[in-house]
């Protein structure tokens, strides 16, 4: 069954992903009304939503976690995981390590890979990054195997990333690992990035997806994107895709942005 989730943020730091931003309290009620079925987080460090806090706000909205998202572990903290300095490096996974840690006690949502693999001028070369991504995927994959928390890899645009900008690349890779615990996802924004076919790359590979983010152009609202939202819904629904779908939008425009846009594409499901 496809759930739907919304992306907050504490507004600590800039952020155009979350489509709610502001108190956790506020957030988790805001989730709520507008009809998601989960949140998801974007945490830099697990002091942003206290255990416990998160804890009782999931009870008092009868909200799950469906991810959390760690790119500001890389964008405000500068750790990467491909690292060519072996401290940074080492700090990186120790940091996804605490946040797995952290998940496993709120029942294991997913840590979302974007952001924090890095860029390949972390290390003196491409080489050396894809080493020590490599190094640091087996040892954060090895912590999230015993915690059972599923570690997911966003398939980014070339702007952003340096590998892993093409489905079949991101999905090529996450298979070299060979970890139950270890998934692809899907963007439209990256696809659209990327100029590919959004609806036939979600019919090729939504199956192997373990969510897809739901977003138009430079993360604005479907309900204001020329993206061909129909057709994107109907691909979704004949992939045989039966994870979450999470809205990774500004918070405006429009008004409203978490609530509008998924009713609009809730209408689309059930078309």
């Amino acid at each position: 069954m496809i759930r739907t989730s919304a992306i907050i943020a504490d507004g600590t730091f800039p952020c155009i992903t979350a489509v709610l931003q502001g108190s956790a309290e506020e957030c988790f009620r805001k989730t709520r009304e507008a009809g998601y079925d989960c949140v998801q987080l974007t945490m830099r460090d697990v002091s942003d939503y206290p255990l416990e806090e998160c804890r009782a706000l999931m009870e008092k909205y009868s909200l799950s976690l469906s991810a959390i998202a760690t790119g500001q572990v890389y964008l405000a903290d500068g750790l990467s995981m491909g690292a060519g300095d072996e401290g940074v490096r080492a700090a990186c996974v120790e940091r996804l390590c605490r946040i797995a840690d952290y998940s496993a006690a709120l029942g294991a949502p997913a840590l979302v890979i974007g952001a924090v693999r890095g860029r390949f001028t972390d290390a003196a070369s491409p080489e050396e990054y894809r080493r020590q991504l490599d190094r640091s995927m087996g040892e954060l994959l090895d912590c999230c195997e015993r915690l059972d928390v599923p570690v997911i890899l966003e398939s980014f645009n070339h702007l952003d990333s340096d590998l892993c900008n093409h489905p079949e690349e991101t999905l090529r890779y996450v298979r070299s690992f060979r970890s139950s615990v270890f998934h692809m996802y899907l963007d439209t924004m990256h696809l659209f990035v990327e100029g590919l076919d959004i609806p036939e790359m979600i019919r090729r590979y939504g199956k192997d997806a373990w969510s897809i983010d739901i977003a138009g152009e430079d993360r604005i609202s479907p309900v204001l994107s020329r993206l061909d939202w129909p057709a994107i819904v109907r691909a979704i629904r004949a992939s045989g895709f039966d994870g979450t779908l999470t809205f990774e939008l500004r918070p405006a425009p429009p008004e409203d942005s978490a609530g509008r846009s998924l009713a609009y594409i809730k209408t689309l499901l059930q078309e």
